[in-house]
């Protein structure tokens, strides 16, 4: 569950510790208690806290002039579950309506990196404008801690993330590999045995036409000496029975 962080009005985060931003691809029409209905963007970060990470879901209330964040209930997020609430506050944005897009801030180099990131209201906040009356608080506004940690640490834990991601793109394409393979392999048995079917076939057309020769070879053959005499005799005696009928 994500809360309103009322006190807080800007994200005080370096640009090294920064590893996923997010911003709406369009603007929209919302309501958040206690104001008016009005434009907004929204955004969500996440970035490198000491032994863990943190994220920060932000609108940007362009007629208030103001920076709505909302933050986890557990702020301090472990590594292991960083994707996990990542996809929870892009569905908590869109939710609410906004469409995020990734602005891939992890595959700048640092001086791009440094140039998006300041370019945007978050780091440095905005001009507080006109609030209702019941908006506002005594308490002065809390900026969210600015958190450095060494950067043998930070590098460490892009690395774990990096290698995360690598080993499961890998097993991936080691999956669809094996489908391959797998898929290659069936045609490859249903060829032969379609093959073998057509030879089995031939074979049979060919013992079919070898035995029709036979029987045109055997009806052609010449009779030998005693099949002549015994014709002989037998049309003698024919001959001598149709004399004798006279």
């Amino acid at each position: 569950m994500f809360h309103w962080r009322k006190k807080m009005d800007r994200l005080d985060v370096p640009t090294a510790n920064i590893r996923r931003l997010h911003r709406s691809l369009s603007d929209i029409q919302v309501a958040l208690p206690g104001l008016p209905s009005q434009q907004a963007t929204a955004y969500l970060c996440l970035f490198v806290v000491k032994d863990g990470f943190g994220i920060s879901i932000v609108f940007h209330l362009h007629a208030s002039r103001l920076l709505a964040f909302y933050v986890p209930d557990r702020e301090k997020i472990p590594k292991q579950e960083a994707g996990r609430v990542l996809d929870e506050g892009i569905h908590f944005a869109e939710s609410m309506g906004f469409i995020m897009g990734d602005l891939d801030i992890q595959l700048l180099g640092p001086e791009e990196q440094d140039s998006l990131w300041n370019s945007l209201p978050l780091k440095r906040g905005v001009a507080a404008g006109a609030i209702p009356e019941k908006q506002v608080q005594a308490d002065q506004p809390e900026k969210a801690p600015a958190v450095v940690p060494e950067q043998a640490e930070v590098v460490e834990q892009a690395e774990e993330i990096e290698q995360a991601e690598e080993i499961e793109q890998a097993e991936e394409i080691e999956q669809a590999e094996e489908i391959e393979r797998a898929e290659e392999i069936e045609r490859a048995e249903e060829i032969e045995r379609a093959e073998e079917i057509e030879r089995a076939e031939e074979i049979g057309e060919l013992e079919k036409d070898l035995e029709v020769r036979r029987a045109a070879v055997l009806r052609r053959r010449k009779p030998s000496p005693e099949e002549i005499e015994v014709r002989r005799k037998t049309l003698l005696k024919n001959l001598g029975r149709f004399l004798a009928s006279f």
